[in-house]
Protein backbone atom coordinates (compact mmCIF):
# COMPACT_ATOMS: atom_id res chain seq x y z
CA UNK A 1 0.00 0.00 0.00
CA UNK A 2 1.32 3.37 -0.82
CA UNK A 3 0.93 6.47 1.05
CA UNK A 4 -2.02 8.44 0.10
CA UNK A 5 -0.28 12.09 0.65
CA UNK A 6 3.13 13.59 -0.49
CA UNK A 7 3.84 14.11 3.13
CA UNK A 8 2.99 11.02 4.18
CA UNK A 9 5.79 9.59 1.87
CA UNK A 10 8.40 11.90 2.95
CA UNK A 11 7.75 11.56 6.39
CA UNK A 12 8.38 7.27 5.18
CA UNK A 13 11.42 7.92 3.45
CA UNK A 14 12.71 9.82 6.60
CA UNK A 15 11.85 6.77 8.66
CA UNK A 16 13.65 4.53 6.57
CA UNK A 17 16.86 6.42 6.02
CA UNK A 18 16.97 7.03 10.16
CA UNK A 19 16.99 3.26 10.54
CA UNK A 20 19.11 2.94 8.12
CA UNK A 21 21.45 5.35 9.35
CA UNK A 22 21.00 3.87 13.16
CA UNK A 23 21.87 0.32 11.15
CA UNK A 24 25.08 1.68 10.37
CA UNK A 25 26.27 3.85 13.03
CA UNK A 26 26.32 7.31 11.63
CA UNK A 27 23.69 8.45 13.98
CA UNK A 28 25.34 9.61 17.34
CA UNK A 29 24.88 7.75 20.44
CA UNK A 30 23.28 8.86 23.46
CA UNK A 31 25.71 10.60 25.91
CA UNK A 32 28.28 8.68 27.77
CA UNK A 33 27.50 9.02 31.68
CA UNK A 34 30.15 11.44 32.81
CA UNK A 35 33.67 10.02 34.48
CA UNK A 36 35.71 10.74 37.64
CA UNK A 37 38.71 11.74 37.37
CA UNK A 38 41.42 10.15 37.73
CA UNK A 39 43.89 10.38 41.06
CA UNK A 40 46.69 9.03 42.43
CA UNK A 41 48.91 9.56 45.58
CA UNK A 42 52.52 9.66 45.35
CA UNK A 43 53.30 9.86 49.30
CA UNK A 44 52.89 8.26 51.52
CA UNK A 45 53.34 4.84 50.11
CA UNK A 46 50.95 2.13 51.05
CA UNK A 47 52.62 -0.06 53.62
CA UNK A 48 55.78 2.04 54.19
CA UNK A 49 56.90 3.33 57.51
CA UNK A 50 57.80 6.57 58.36
CA UNK A 51 60.52 8.14 61.00
CA UNK A 52 61.02 12.08 61.07
CA UNK A 53 63.69 11.81 58.54
CA UNK A 54 61.31 9.87 56.03
CA UNK A 55 58.38 11.79 56.60
CA UNK A 56 60.47 15.34 55.75
CA UNK A 57 61.77 13.79 52.63
CA UNK A 58 58.61 13.11 51.06
CA UNK A 59 56.80 15.10 48.22
CA UNK A 60 59.97 16.46 47.14
CA UNK A 61 61.49 17.21 50.69
CA UNK A 62 58.19 19.76 51.20
CA UNK A 63 56.51 16.37 53.78
CA UNK A 64 53.21 15.71 53.38
CA UNK A 65 50.92 13.78 51.59
CA UNK A 66 50.83 14.33 47.82
CA UNK A 67 50.09 13.06 44.32
CA UNK A 68 48.77 13.71 40.64
CA UNK A 69 45.12 14.27 39.08
CA UNK A 70 44.13 14.54 35.58
CA UNK A 71 40.83 14.53 33.47
CA UNK A 72 40.08 15.46 30.02
CA UNK A 73 37.83 18.53 30.90
CA UNK A 74 39.96 19.91 33.83
CA UNK A 75 40.88 18.94 37.84
CA UNK A 76 39.76 21.79 39.66
CA UNK A 77 40.07 20.69 43.19
CA UNK A 78 41.46 17.43 45.02
CA UNK A 79 40.03 16.84 48.98
CA UNK A 80 42.13 14.49 51.50
CA UNK A 81 41.35 12.79 54.76
CA UNK A 82 43.69 11.05 56.94
CA UNK A 83 42.01 8.71 59.32
CA UNK A 84 44.35 7.70 63.19
CA UNK A 85 43.47 3.68 62.58
CA UNK A 86 44.07 3.28 66.20
CA UNK A 87 41.21 6.04 67.61
CA UNK A 88 39.14 5.72 63.98
CA UNK A 89 39.25 9.89 64.81
CA UNK A 90 39.95 11.86 61.62
CA UNK A 91 42.15 15.08 60.78
CA UNK A 92 40.13 18.03 60.92
CA UNK A 93 43.30 20.43 59.87
CA UNK A 94 44.69 20.66 63.30
CA UNK A 95 43.95 17.27 65.47
CA UNK A 96 42.94 13.82 65.12
CA UNK A 97 39.59 14.42 66.31
CA UNK A 98 37.07 14.23 63.61
CA UNK A 99 34.45 11.78 64.87
CA UNK A 100 33.46 11.44 60.63
CA UNK A 101 35.53 11.15 57.71
CA UNK A 102 36.74 15.23 56.68
CA UNK A 103 37.65 15.99 53.47
CA UNK A 104 40.35 18.72 53.38
CA UNK A 105 41.22 21.03 49.90
CA UNK A 106 45.15 20.40 48.99
CA UNK A 107 47.09 22.55 46.95
CA UNK A 108 47.30 22.20 43.34
CA UNK A 109 45.20 20.31 40.75
CA UNK A 110 46.75 18.19 38.57
CA UNK A 111 50.03 17.84 40.73
CA UNK A 112 48.75 18.87 44.43
CA UNK A 113 49.83 18.77 48.12
CA UNK A 114 47.99 18.85 51.36
CA UNK A 115 50.79 19.79 54.26
CA UNK A 116 50.46 17.57 57.31
CA UNK A 117 52.70 17.89 59.59
CA UNK A 118 53.45 14.45 60.61
CA UNK A 119 51.37 12.87 62.81
CA UNK A 120 53.02 12.88 66.55
CA UNK A 121 51.96 9.70 67.74
CA UNK A 122 53.20 6.64 66.01
CA UNK A 123 51.27 4.03 64.55
CA UNK A 124 49.32 2.84 61.97
CA UNK A 125 47.27 5.72 59.29
CA UNK A 126 45.24 5.88 56.40
CA UNK A 127 44.96 7.99 53.66
CA UNK A 128 42.62 9.05 51.49
CA UNK A 129 42.26 11.62 47.74
CA UNK A 130 39.75 12.56 45.65
CA UNK A 131 39.79 14.69 42.58
CA UNK A 132 36.85 16.76 41.06
CA UNK A 133 36.59 18.03 37.26
CA UNK A 134 35.47 21.30 35.98
CA UNK A 135 32.29 19.65 35.42
CA UNK A 136 31.91 19.04 39.43
CA UNK A 137 32.12 15.20 39.09
CA UNK A 138 33.76 13.79 42.14
CA UNK A 139 35.64 10.82 42.86
CA UNK A 140 33.42 8.83 44.17
CA UNK A 141 33.11 7.01 47.92
CA UNK A 142 35.18 3.98 47.91
CA UNK A 143 37.28 4.61 44.40
CA UNK A 144 39.29 7.39 46.07
CA UNK A 145 43.24 6.98 46.22
CA UNK A 146 44.17 5.34 49.15
CA UNK A 147 47.19 4.60 51.59
CA UNK A 148 47.89 2.94 54.75
CA UNK A 149 51.44 3.55 56.45
CA UNK A 150 52.96 3.73 59.80
CA UNK A 151 54.68 6.26 61.89
CA UNK A 152 57.38 5.36 63.65
CA UNK A 153 57.87 7.53 66.87
CA UNK A 154 61.53 8.59 67.47
CA UNK A 155 63.40 6.57 69.85
CA UNK A 156 63.28 7.40 73.64
CA UNK A 157 67.08 7.52 75.40
CA UNK A 158 66.84 5.78 78.36
CA UNK A 159 67.98 7.64 81.19
CA UNK A 160 71.75 7.51 82.55
CA UNK A 161 71.62 5.71 85.85
CA UNK A 162 74.86 6.46 88.56
CA UNK A 163 75.26 6.05 91.94
CA UNK A 164 75.67 9.50 93.45
CA UNK A 165 77.76 9.25 96.81
CA UNK A 166 81.49 9.54 96.85
CA UNK A 167 83.94 7.19 96.12
CA UNK A 168 83.97 4.12 98.35
CA UNK A 169 80.45 4.33 99.03
CA UNK A 170 77.97 1.86 98.82
CA UNK A 171 74.50 2.10 97.35
CA UNK A 172 72.08 0.39 99.11
CA UNK A 173 70.90 -2.24 97.25
CA UNK A 174 67.59 -2.06 95.01
CA UNK A 175 68.57 1.27 94.99
CA UNK A 176 68.34 3.48 91.75
CA UNK A 177 69.56 6.88 90.68
CA UNK A 178 69.17 8.83 87.42
CA UNK A 179 70.73 11.88 86.54
CA UNK A 180 69.92 14.49 83.57
CA UNK A 181 71.99 15.71 81.01
CA UNK A 182 73.82 18.10 83.47
CA UNK A 183 74.61 15.11 85.71
CA UNK A 184 72.28 16.18 88.56
CA UNK A 185 70.19 13.56 90.16
CA UNK A 186 66.25 13.47 89.17
CA UNK A 187 65.41 9.88 90.79
CA UNK A 188 66.48 7.51 93.05
CA UNK A 189 64.93 4.71 95.37
CA UNK A 190 64.18 1.22 94.94
CA UNK A 191 63.58 0.86 91.35
CA UNK A 192 65.61 -1.71 90.30
CA UNK A 193 65.55 -4.61 93.05
CA UNK A 194 69.39 -5.90 93.34
CA UNK A 195 70.76 -8.98 95.65
CA UNK A 196 73.81 -6.98 96.68
CA UNK A 197 74.96 -3.25 97.54
CA UNK A 198 76.64 -1.48 94.59
CA UNK A 199 80.37 -0.26 95.52
CA UNK A 200 81.23 3.72 94.11
CA UNK A 201 84.85 3.41 92.33
CA UNK A 202 85.23 6.76 91.19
Amino acid sequence: MRPRSAAARHTLIALVAACVALAAGALPASAAPPQPPAVALSSPVAGASYDAAGWAAACGGAGGVCGSAADPTGVTEVLVSIRQDASGRWWNGASFSAPVETFLAATGTTSWRYALPMPGLGGQYTVHARAVNTGGVATPAGREARATFRIVPPPVAPPQLTATPGSGDSIPAGDLYAIDENGSEISSGGLLPSRRPLRVLL
